[in-house]
């Protein structure tokens, strides 16, 4: 069988669900292709591939657009299609509105794999646990699986074959484990440890020398002069596992990385240890100034001083910290805001950004938005943006969404140059006189990318792709507008 698998074409990294599954589907035989979701794209490749199954891999932002093409792809060919991902997964009768076949619900491996089996017999897949069609509507998990080394390698030759780019680019990205050990109320993350409770370990990593044999791998192959390390985990604490990883790695390896670091986590022995293995950099989450809202309402259980601290025990030790807050949330203001963006000009982060909230459905955040009357759920009328970088989707008025936008846009420029906020701030809800440096701030974005986060050399080859990613970046900060 071909199977082509349609990734989302938000942002430059590519999906790792998609890419367990293509190596599952390779061991059993199957021929596999992947696209990224641009329409054009995508039929080209139905075109040439000729798949019996396309996959899709969908967020709540995707989900529509991707429906939308699934069904003008069954108005002239009569191709299976599976649908996964955080959205079906929290919203399964969501299939309901759709031409889908069959929606795979959590951890898709081991569905993935029966889908395949029975697709090829001829059978119905309606009794598969983790499945959801529109015969059947309701669903059993089966138990998350527990010894992550038992899963197969992602599909890395596939992936960077079929999409150059990501194998060309010298940055590449491996997840450690999965799961999230934290409750936060504006993410996917506290819906779904829920609905698996009870069905097995929701922390699990790979082992140490599975993730190496995994850079290797691909560092023996392609270009690899960075390490992104994705999972929510990475770094939690200094146990056995991050002792044997930070001797292990730097032997073995020895490759500059990036890992996401939680502030409650950041104790000097920890960071000196990341630092010794290679460590240059840590996404580390501020989310909000105001601390109480932080802690009661989005359950970041961490203090403002304790943030500030983390952030000085990182500079301390030459870490650059990427950091990363959200504004427009319910129940706070524009004042709020800035006091968010005053804390982040007190941590002195290398790389600063904020995002707008988005009332993205079945999350705890996006209740709370309801109850204050700040989002209807049931609008017919209701589209959100694709990304939390868009204009806020809650009902505040058209002045104050502006002012959040322009302060977004505006954000790694105002932490690395505070001194503007009295020649900017005045006229922050004024587009036409920030746009000018809405360029400045996405060219400082891209610089302190490439120097600070995820440092790597230039090569002329790199030019093209540098330039259309740039040119694609700011023309999505336009049309978010």
């Amino acid at each position: 069988m071909r199977i082509l698998f349609v990734m989302t074409s938000i942002g430059q990294m590519e999906s790792f669900g998609p890419m367990y599954l293509s190596s599952i589907a390779k061991l059993r035989g199957h021929k596999t292709r992947f696209v990224r979701f641009f329409k054009s794209d995508v039929l080209k490749n139905i075109e040439e591939f000729n798949p019996d199954i396309i996959a899709y891999s969908a967020f709540t932002g995707d989900f529509k657009p991707m429906s939308e093409l699934d069904r003008h792809i069954k108005s002239t060919r009569n191709i299976f299609s599976i649908v996964g991902g955080p959205h079906i997964t929290l919203f399964p009768k969501d299939i309901m509105t759709t031409e889908f076949d069959c929606a795979v619900i959590g951890e898709g491996e081991g569905a993935f794999a029966d889908i395949l089996d029975a697709f090829e017999k001829r059978e119905e897949v309606d009794h598969i646990k983790n499945v959801v069609t529109k015969n059947s509507p309701d669903y059993t998990l089966r138990p998350l699986i527990d010894n992550l080394d038992e899963i197969p390698f992602p599909d890395f030759d596939g992936v960077y074959s079929d999409i150059p780019y990501f194998g060309a680019f010298p940055v590449k990205r491996f997840m450690p484990s999965r799961g999230c050990p934290y409750n936060c109320s504006y993410c996917f993350n506290h819906v779904y440890n829920q609905m698996y409770r009870g069905l097995g370990k929701i922390i699990r990593r790979y082992s140490v020398g599975r993730i190496i044999n995994e850079i290797n791998y691909v560092k023996s192959k392609y270009r690899a002069e960075f390490i992104r390390f994705n999972d929510d985990c990475f770094a939690v604490r200094n146990d056995a596992w991050m002792k044997e990883f930070t001797e292990r790695y730097p032997k073995e390896v020895n490759i500059p990385f990036h890992c996401e670091l939680n502030p409650n986590s950041a104790s000097e022995e920890l960071i000196a240890s990341l630092k010794y293995a290679g460590c240059i950099s840590v996404m580390m989450s501020i989310e909000c100034g105001p601390e109480k809202y932080r802690i009661e309402t989005l359950r970041r259980r961490h203090s403002n001083k304790t943030i500030i601290k983390a952030f000085k025990l990182c500079n301390q030790y030459g870490i650059n910290v990427y950091s990363n807050s959200i504004l427009g949330l319910p129940g706070t203001t524009f004042k709020d805001d800035l006091e968010t963006l005053d804390l982040n000009i007190q941590c002195s982060p290398a790389y600063a950004d904020a995002s707008i909230f988005q009332p993205y459905p079945g999350i705890d955040l996006t209740n709370l938005a309801a109850k204050l009357g700040l989002y209807n759920p049931d609008s017919s009328k209701t589209q959100l943006p694709r990304t939390v970088f868009g204009r806020s989707g809650l009902d505040y008025d058209s002045t104050t969404k502006t002012k959040q936008k322009n302060l977004a846009d505006l954000f790694c420029l105002l932490v690395e140059f505070p001194t503007l906020k009295k020649f900017v701030l005045p006229h922050i809800h004024r587009t036409n006189l920030m746009m000018p440096l809405i360029f400045a701030n996405a060219i400082l974005q891209g610089w302190k990318y490439k120097t600070k986060l995820y440092p790597h050399k230039t090569k002329l080859s790199d030019a093209k792709n540098n330039i259309i990613n740039f040119y694609t970046y700011f023309k999505q900060i336009i049309i978010d507008r």
